[in-house]
Protein backbone atom coordinates (compact mmCIF):
# COMPACT_ATOMS: atom_id res chain seq x y z
CA UNK A 1 0.00 0.00 0.00
CA UNK A 2 1.16 3.54 -0.69
CA UNK A 3 1.27 6.18 2.02
CA UNK A 4 1.78 9.94 1.84
CA UNK A 5 4.56 11.25 4.08
CA UNK A 6 5.84 14.75 4.69
CA UNK A 7 9.44 15.64 5.43
CA UNK A 8 9.42 18.94 7.30
CA UNK A 9 13.15 19.36 6.73
CA UNK A 10 12.87 19.08 2.91
CA UNK A 11 9.34 20.53 2.97
CA UNK A 12 8.35 17.83 0.52
CA UNK A 13 5.73 15.12 0.16
CA UNK A 14 6.84 11.56 -0.51
CA UNK A 15 4.69 8.68 -1.72
CA UNK A 16 6.21 5.61 -0.12
CA UNK A 17 5.21 2.01 0.26
CA UNK A 18 4.73 0.98 3.86
CA UNK A 19 5.09 3.00 7.00
CA UNK A 20 8.52 4.56 6.49
CA UNK A 21 10.06 6.63 9.25
CA UNK A 22 12.91 8.52 7.53
CA UNK A 23 13.13 10.72 4.45
CA UNK A 24 14.74 9.01 1.44
CA UNK A 25 16.48 12.30 0.55
CA UNK A 26 17.80 13.75 3.81
CA UNK A 27 17.17 10.94 6.33
CA UNK A 28 15.14 13.27 8.61
CA UNK A 29 12.07 11.89 10.40
CA UNK A 30 8.92 11.67 8.30
CA UNK A 31 5.38 12.49 9.30
CA UNK A 32 2.74 10.16 7.87
CA UNK A 33 -0.24 12.06 6.52
CA UNK A 34 -3.84 11.07 7.17
CA UNK A 35 -4.47 11.89 3.53
CA UNK A 36 -4.94 8.79 1.40
CA UNK A 37 -3.20 8.26 -1.92
CA UNK A 38 -6.33 8.63 -4.06
CA UNK A 39 -7.25 12.00 -2.53
CA UNK A 40 -3.65 13.19 -2.89
CA UNK A 41 -3.58 12.34 -6.60
CA UNK A 42 -6.82 14.27 -7.14
CA UNK A 43 -5.41 17.46 -5.62
CA UNK A 44 -3.86 20.12 -7.84
CA UNK A 45 -0.53 21.73 -6.95
CA UNK A 46 -2.11 24.67 -5.11
CA UNK A 47 -4.27 22.35 -2.99
CA UNK A 48 -1.19 20.27 -2.11
CA UNK A 49 0.74 23.38 -1.06
CA UNK A 50 -2.18 24.59 1.07
CA UNK A 51 -2.43 21.18 2.72
CA UNK A 52 1.33 21.16 3.39
CA UNK A 53 1.20 24.64 4.99
CA UNK A 54 -1.77 23.62 7.13
CA UNK A 55 0.03 20.50 8.40
CA UNK A 56 3.31 22.33 9.03
CA UNK A 57 1.50 25.12 10.90
CA UNK A 58 -0.37 22.66 13.10
CA UNK A 59 2.94 20.98 14.07
CA UNK A 60 4.43 24.14 15.56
Amino acid sequence: MLYIHLCNHCSRFHILNGHKTHCPICDSPLQEMKLDFLNYTQMNEAERENYKRKVQTSNR
